[in-house]
């Protein structure tokens, strides 16, 4: 009898373990996984597909490594009397990692008084070990968005691992 038991509790104490794991390993995926680091942005125009004209790739570092190309589509300028006060732009965005591809939406402002540029990143899917990713960037930095121009940002978000999402807050 305390051998049939203590084969039960083994299968019984295995069974947790196996199931434990494959709930600790699944919830793992779901929680937010905080990046930052930096890019450095080329914008060029020959050969962009962006009906603005206005395109940017470089490398990305930090907790995203590889290459990022931004498309932006459309923009908005805001004047006060006359004079420009900020440029908005829409378009979007991928990120080529060795580990697999992101990508998203871009909306970026620049403060054209002080070339302040802020730009929020929407991940919405990803694939290879970013699979279901979606989430957030944050991007801050100087610049003029001008064909030719080199820039670097500052960037912090994070990503969350699940369903694909088309927008996050």
């Amino acid at each position: 009898m305390s051998k049939h038991f203590s084969r039960l509790f083994v299968i019984l104490f295995a069974s947790l373990l196996l199931v434990g794991g494959y709930t600790n390993s699944a919830s793992a995926k779901q929680e937010n996984q905080e990046v930052n680091g930096q890019v450095t942005t080329n914008f060029y125009n020959a050969n962009c597909p962006s009906p603005i004209g206005i395109c940017g790739m470089g490398p990305i570092s930090g907790g995203l490594n590889g290459m990022l190309n931004a498309v932006l589509t459309s923009q908005k300028e805001t004047r006060k009397k006359g004079v420009l006060i900020s440029t908005y732009y829409k378009g979007y965005v991928t990120i080529k990692t060795d580990h697999g591809i992101l990508e998203g939406s871009i909306s970026t402002t620049i403060n054209e008084t002080t070339q302040a540029v802020s730009a929020k990143i929407h991940i919405k899917h990803g694939t290879g070990s970013y699979n279901g990713a979606h989430g957030i960037l944050n991007l801050t930095g100087q610049g003029s968005r001008n064909s030719g121009a080199t820039e670097d940002y500052r960037y912090s978000g994070w990503l969350k691992y699940g369903e694909d999402h088309e927008s996050d807050d």
